[in-house]
């Protein structure tokens, strides 16, 4: 048989008893052309969720995936760092062709160590215990195979008390790079998430934690000498707020975007490079007419503390805002 209707499949579920973090998994990658075929991954805190789920065919883990999602049993910013983080590392080629290869060579041990990196980071919880399960199927196999954990055997009178808001923000182009980043705070001048709207302009900077994110960082010439990262300016490409949540798709250019959830979206974002530099520019103006107040008034030659004091704010807020 030929490889150019074959995937490699690679189910997982991975523990943490003492942190109850419980995580289901599924991977297709095509044989052939080492791309992503489909993926599905969910957080949970019930351990039910990975009984006999390494014996169900891709389909059936998808179908329980979804279920556990329905009933609200999914830990659900967790859920949706393990897509981003799985989605981030898999849209490397590098990445992929090197789990492509333990795969190929039936490494379980070298494909378990990869999930688990990657799982640790999106959970904050170190030595989960993984088991795999590795196979090949053709894609006819895959879209023929009924699964065992249908969604029609969903309770309808099941309460959902944790809302998802993946069908919120979930259009991002098809081949564009998922990168991680994170919002620029500005406490001052900034407006909150909750006003912020498509196509509003925010800064952000990159977070470089995966292979996707710090090669873009060595595209856009982003790093600086110190080894920090310059703040770049992007816009909202989708956003949708849920309380005091918003989930957010930003788009930095026309094929790099970034996903991420704003769990508390009263804070104050910055919305324009130009306005933190002017900002910050009139704060220093405003402290240097204090000195030169001071100067001509020697009685208040004792708040010269102080005055040091407002020096030391300003080099501080043209370091934050620049």
């Amino acid at each position: 048989m030929g490889q150019n209707d074959q995937l490699f499949c690679i189910r997982f579920i991975s523990s943490n008893d003492d942190s109850k973090i419980y995580n289901l998994g599924v991977i297709l990658l095509d044989l052939k052309s080492g791309r992503l075929f489909n993926l599905e991954v969910l957080s949970s805190s019930q351990n039910s969720i990975l009984q006999k789920s390494l014996e169900l065919p891709p389909k059936g883990i998808s179908s329980k995936i979804q279920k556990t999602i329905y009933e609200g049993q999914h830990l659900k910013v967790i859920t949706k760092t393990l897509n981003d983080q799985f989605k981030s590392s898999l849209s490397s080629e590098g990445f992929r062709e090197e789990i492509l290869h333990y795969c190929e060579t039936n490494d379980k041990v070298k494909v378990a160590y990869l999930l688990g990196n990657i799982i640790s980071k999106a959970a904050g919880v170190s030595n989960h215990q993984i088991e795999i399960s590795l196979d090949t199927i053709t894609i006819g196999e895959y879209e023929d195979t009924n699964s065992s954990e249908d969604l029609d055997s969903i309770d309808p009178n099941a309460k959902n008390n944790n809302p998802d808001l993946t069908n919120a923000a979930t259009d991002i182009p098809p081949g564009s790079r998922l990168v991680q980043c994170k919002l620029q705070l500005s406490p001052v001048s900034g407006i909150p998430v909750s006003s912020l709207t498509f196509g509003s302009k925010i800064v952000v900077r990159l977070n470089p934690s995966d292979p996707t994110t710090n090669e873009t960082i060595q595209t856009m010439n982003l790093k600086e000498e110190d080894g920090s990262i310059k703040p770049i300016q992007a816009q909202i490409h989708k956003i949708a707020h849920n309380g005091s949540e918003s989930e957010i798709i930003i788009k930095i250019s026309e094929n790099i975007y970034s996903k991420l959830l704003e769990e508390v979206n009263t804070v104050k974002v910055k919305t324009s490079m130009a306005e933190s530099r002017s900002t910050a520019k009139k704060n220093i103006n405003d402290i240097e007419k204090n000195i030169e107040a001071l100067k001509t008034d020697s009685s208040l030659f004792f708040y010269a503390i102080g005055i040091a004091a407002l020096i030391a704010f300003g080099i501080l807020l043209v370091v934050f805002f620049i």
